[in-house]
């Protein structure tokens, strides 16, 4: 198993059995660098064996809100502050190329998917 490095090159923490995997704090998404919130005070943590659903109104923000779990945004708007930390890495502070390592070592699920398997 290898580990992930945080930017300067120290290690994140593995994740402990039943530890929090996945922490996202005060995550706000604005439209362009500064204008308006479209997502604000966003914050929640998901353990090792949880499973999280963002649920809401059409236009509310949750796609928003994942593509923000993997460094992204839609064009146009830009995530201006929070963390978003997997096994205590922060992945909005990675490089591009971090980023991509980060990426590739994690898991990811099926956004729409009912029943487990």
């Amino acid at each position: 198993m290898s580990t992930a490095r945080a930017p300067g090159g120290t290690a994140a923490a593995p994740p402990s059995p039943g530890g929090v995997r996945l922490e996202v704090r005060d995550l706000e998404i604005r439209l362009g660098p500064s204008g308006p919130d479209v997502v604000r005070d966003v914050s929640f943590s998901v353990r090792a064996g949880q499973v999280l659903g963002i649920v809401g109104e059409s236009g509310s923000g949750k796609t928003t809100v994942a593509l923000a779990l993997l460094g992204h945004t839609r064009r146009g708007l830009s995530i201006h502050s929070g963390e978003v930390r997997l096994d205590g890495m922060d992945l909005l502070r990675l490089r591009p190329a971090q980023l991509r390592a980060a990426r590739g070592r994690s898991r990811s699920m099926p956004s729409s998917r009912t029943s487990p398997e």
